[in-house]
């Protein structure tokens, strides 16, 4: 291994870099930021929706909350990191190809969980469709980078 590395230096690449230039990152990153961005404007309309009626969402309302746990793991942690990753990625920076893989993984199975949850309580509607195709789309795109930087 440490025969590969000089070499590799004495070329100017390091060897992570030059075996992942190849990588296609568009699809990925692009499913990353949509689902990001569509997820952010879908949770930040509920919250608009409760203040302008100068309360609380609906949703919340139900179960007695005054803060919906998942808009606030999603607003602060997990949707803007994939927007960052997105941007890695489509940067082709190290880190973004690296963290790309768990978060569709994340998206796929989450995706799942999603709709499985409302086939169960029966309300399934057009959204689970968006959902399906989101499940549907990380697993192929995931699928392809893996088989690609492997």
């Amino acid at each position: 291994m440490p025969r590969i590395r000089r070499i590799s230096y004495a070329k100017g690449v390091h060897p992570v870099k030059r075996s992942l230039a190849s990588v296609r990152t568009g699809p990925a990153s692009i499913l990353l930021a949509t689902v990001a961005v569509l997820f952010s404007l879908l949770w930040l309309v509920d919250i608009t929706g409760g203040l302008k009626r100068g309360g609380i969402p609906q949703d919340l309302e139900k179960v007695g909350l005054w803060v919906n746990p998942i808009h606030v793991l999603d607003l602060s942690l997990l949707l803007p990191g994939a927007f960052i990753v997105a941007v890695l990625l489509l940067r082709k920076r190290t880190l973004g190809l690296v963290l790309a893989v768990p978060y569709l993984v994340f998206f796929a199975l989450m995706g799942i969980a999603i709709v499985s949850m409302a086939i169960n309580t029966e309300t399934a509607g057009p959204q689970m469709t968006v959902m399906s195709a989101i499940v549907i789309v990380s697993i192929v795109i995931a699928t392809g980078y893996l088989k690609r930087i492997s």
